[in-house]
């Protein structure tokens, strides 16, 4: 995904001046470390804040003053080791973690979609 990411965020709507450009998997955000994903929105859009959901979520728990979260991901377990640990990293308190554990991106995201859908 990495190299794609400059390229991409050149191509959206070139010309206009964009305020924020956000890229939006989480866990590649993690993997690669946001400072490089911001770097990469950066070659492609200069004018443009970068954020990710990991931005975002922080951001959160910041403003909450949250430092015990819970998390459920549609990963599999080597990818929720390596989420766990950032959140760790980054001096949170990560008790508790559930899983999907999907392997494949398109049945991550119908899983996340199918839990989203289900009558409460």
């Amino acid at each position: 995904m990495e190299n794609g990411i400059a390229d991409q965020a050149a191509v959206i709507l070139p010309g206009v001046e964009l305020d924020v450009l956000a890229y939006g998997c989480t866990s590649a955000s993690i993997v690669l470390g946001e400072d490089r994903v911001f770097e990469l929105i950066k070659k492609g859009g200069p004018e443009a804040q970068p954020t990710t959901p990991v931005t975002a979520a922080f951001a959160a728990f910041r403003a909450f003053q949250s430092r015990r979260i819970g998390v459920v991901t549609p990963y599999s377990e080597d990818i929720n080791r390596t989420v766990r640990q950032y959140f760790i990293d980054n001096g949170l308190q990560f008790p508790v973690l559930g899983s999907f554990n999907q392997t494949d991106d398109n049945r991550a995201l119908a899983s996340v979609l199918t839990a989203f859908e289900m009558p409460s």
